[in-house]
């Protein structure tokens, strides 16, 4: 996931300026249809902080168990400016698991009340995340890798196991109560409290499983749902861990190709260079940024400029110059999140069965096959193997929705590969596939002006893109 920064905020702001969409519907804006009506009062205590207002929300740790005791949710709103009226909340996620939904709207909250007139928008940090009662522990990362090159997966899966009990022990309670089941139904605590009959729900990445869990589950409260890069909907790390590499590779080779066709600006035989520079163990600093982002890099704009730019700098065409350009842009792709909540959540709801070491070592082996490079970014699929949190399995996600969702897929997003999208769009009877041709993980934050037409077409009418729309990618790419 990314979180919204100055970049996606612009292009929320510009979309507004389109008159018509950049896919060949070249439909124009339509009116909205949602009524105005008055503001619930609700249960929730808002108060200022900075130009927002902020509350507080308590709601049971275990909503099996309401006995355990509780948990606080932090919240913040951006309410719809008083010209606009009011047509009801939209609350967002922007995915990890364990990014902090309330950075996500306090970055968004000038250009959400532009594009989206008439809408409070609703964003709080998940349990275990930010400002609501956050986890304090993670994998010790060095001994985790360090155990692995010294002893294969035996080693790797120990110090992850012993991290986890260390992590259950600093947190408490709180630790086997992160899964997405816990979280979903806090949406629903929060709905209670802001006094509204439904809700509008806009996931990115991770927070696509949120938004179909919801409609799943509290169908009769749920009005628009907007699923955009979704995780698919099988939450099996292995099944997503395999679709990240692969799209990975492709990204890669379609990098070179670029290079050969002269797209990029690239030395000779620009692979040979890349697996040069992977190997120097004495790069100076502004090439180990680009080694050490690579990945990142391949899947936005900005950063294949980068990543050409330090090929071409290794290879001695150039000198290192003082700041490479598109190093801001593309250090923003890096995420911000709570990594704790975010393995815990990922391993409560993972629905494969954890790996022997021998199976952990082959799997692992295969990555190393297909790309030394980029091999351990296969470890995620080992991780829940050792990570030892209660698994808490989700209902399955093949459902008919009361409202049809709006799904965006990008067709080069590493992160959340779009044939996730496609497998989303699959299982929900009446979803519509909205595809975007941009670089980077979610249309919302890297898309055109397209994507945000669609966006208030729907929310505002829940009028869905027709079959196969597609959005051309922006003039940055």
């Amino acid at each position: 996931m990314r979180i919204a920064g100055g970049g996606a905020v612009l292009s929320l702001l510009l979309a507004l300026s389109a008159c018509g969409s950049d896919d060949d519907s070249s439909e124009p804006l339509v009116p909205m249809i949602a009524p105005l009506r008055e503001r619930p009062e609700g249960a929730l205590s808002w108060q200022p902080c900075g130009e927002l207002e902020c509350a507080s929300l308590e709601v049971p740790l275990d909503h099996q168990d309401p006995a355990l005791g509780s948990v606080s949710l932090a919240l913040n709103r951006v309410r719809s400016s008083d010209a606009a009226g009011y047509r009801g909340v939209v609350l967002l996620n922007p995915g990890g698991p364990g990014a902090s939904g309330k950075v996500f709207v306090a970055g968004s909250a000038a250009a959400l009340r532009t594009i989206l007139p008439g809408f409070d928008f609703i964003g709080f940090d998940p349990r275990g995340t930010g400002d609501s009662q956050a986890l304090d522990c993670d994998i010790p990362a060095g001994d985790a890798i360090n155990a692995l090159l010294e002893e294969g997966s035996t080693g790797y899966l120990r110090e992850v196991e012993e991290a986890s009990r260390d992590c259950a022990a600093r947190s408490g309670p709180l630790f086997e109560h992160l899964g997405s089941n816990q979280v979903v139904a806090d949406i629903e605590r929060m709905r209670e409290a802001l006094g509204e009959e439904e809700i509008n729900f806009i996931g990115i990445s991770y927070g696509t499983r949120l938004g179909q869990l919801y409609a799943l589950l509290y169908p009769e409260h749920t009005r628009a749902v907007v699923l955009d890069a979704p995780v698919g909907p099988v939450p099996d790390l292995r099944l997503q861990t395999e679709s990240q590499f692969a799209a990975l590779l492709e990204l890669q080779q379609e990098f070179f190709a670029d290079c050969t066709a002269g797209v990029l600006r690239c030395p000779p035989e620009p692979q040979a260079v890349f697996e040069a520079m992977f190997m120097d163990g004495e790069l100076p600093g502004l090439l180990q940024f680009a080694r050490a982002n690579w990945k990142l890099l391949l899947g936005s704009g900005a950063g294949r400029e980068l990543a050409a730019t330090s090929l071409r700098v290794y290879a001695g065409e150039e000198p290192p110059p003082e700041m490479m350009a598109g190093m801001a842009a593309a250090a923003e792709v890096v995420p911000t999140l709570n990594t704790g909540a975010n393995l815990t959540t990922n391993c409560a709801d993972d629905a494969s069965a954890p790996l022997t070491p021998a199976a952990a070592d082959e799997l692992f082996s295969s990555y190393i096959r297909r790309s030394p490079q980029f091999a351990l970014g296969g470890l995620s699929a080992l991780t829940c193997s050792g990570w030892q949190v209660p698994r808490d399995p989700l209902p399955r996600l093949e459902f008919e929705p009361r409202v049809p969702p709006l799904v965006i897929g990008g067709t080069r997003d590493i992160l959340t590969p779009y044939e996730l999208a496609q497998d989303t769009v699959s299982v929900m009877e009446g979803a519509a596939l909205l595809t975007s041709e941009h670089y980077g993980h979610s249309a919302l934050s890297f898309g055109s002006l397209c994507v945000f037409q669609h966006l208030r077409r729907y929310l505002d009418t829940l009028v869905l893109p027709r079959a196969g729309a597609r959005c051309e990618p922006p003039p940055s790419r």
